[in-house]
């Protein structure tokens, strides 16, 4: 943990921000108590949507809206049968964000119960949920966390901001814009947006450092702004690119299918 009330602390050391040594933030006791009753929450309103709860605009389906694909899914299994999957996904999508947003269980496994519950359900078959794991999408997003891996394990990404910012980092305002052009080409290639904090976190710790803002009482605005300039220009830079961000994948996915959808 970053001490600086510690004499022998340098704030000119890269090391000393390193994310494994800054503070651990504890639970709330909400917080403690949501991680609790997730689970619950999850299968009572699981088991209310599927079995006891009647949805109208899912109990009355018009066939002539549906795209090709639904339509022969609901010629296949009939108006009943159609009704009863499509209600098990609502009670599965409500459930998954349950668990989600109460960090019951981790979120990986959040996501395996999805596509456990899709198949024992009935709402697809068996072959067909677990070829979703094949999807052009999912293998550029794991290529993309592999070239992440790379660039932070060599350092390759961290002595090129280093870099560019002894090259053209000369005043406050060149630091500024120096920081807005790696964000923008570390999102290129990193599609994380931890990773590229964890990478441009002791540099601009040390920057706001030698411009005065060592922490403790000893803060100024330029330490200020600079901090909160990284953290927006990594969120903006994770958007500005379909690899910046795991998310930006699965959107393109879901317009591209929309689209789809559209010209059936």
């Amino acid at each position: 943990m970053i001490d600086k009330n510690n004499p022998d602390f340098d704030p000119l050391d890269m090391r000393n921000y390193r994310v494994e040594k800054l503070p651990v933030r504890t639970k709330s006791g909400f917080e403690r108590w949501l991680e609790l009753a997730g689970g619950p929450l999850a299968v009572i309103a699981f088991v209310l949507l599927l079995f006891f709860v009647k949805v109208p605009f899912l109990e009355q389906i018009d066939p002539g809206i549906l795209g090709k694909s639904a339509t022969a899914r609901f010629d296949e299994l009939g108006a009943v049968e159609f009704s009863r999957i499509n209600a098990a996904m609502l009670a599965i999508f409500v459930a998954a964000i349950i668990l989600w947003i109460t960090e019951a269980i981790p979120n990986y496994l959040t996501s395996l119960l999805v596509i456990i519950s899709l198949v024992l359900t009935g709402v697809t078959p068996e072959r067909e949920a677990y070829a979703q794991l094949g999807h052009p999408v999912m293998w550029l997003n794991i290529l993309s966390f592999i070239l992440a891996s790379m660039l932070v394990k060599t350092q390759a990404a961290k002595r090129f901001a280093i870099w560019f910012i002894v090259r053209f980092g000369k005043t406050a305002t060149s630091i500024f814009f120096s920081f807005i052009v790696i964000n923008v080409i570390l999102s290129m290639f990193i599609s994380a947006t931890t990773a590229k904090a964890t990478i441009l976190l002791p540099i601009f710790m040390v920057i706001a450092a030698v411009f005065g803002a060592t922490g403790g009482d000893d803060k100024n605005n330029f330490g200020r702004n600079l901090v909160l300039q990284n953290l927006f220009q990594i969120n903006i830079g994770a958007g500005a690119f379909i690899t910046g961000s795991g998310a930006n994948l699965l959107a393109g996915a879901l317009i591209a299918g929309a689209l789809m959808w559209e010209q059936d």
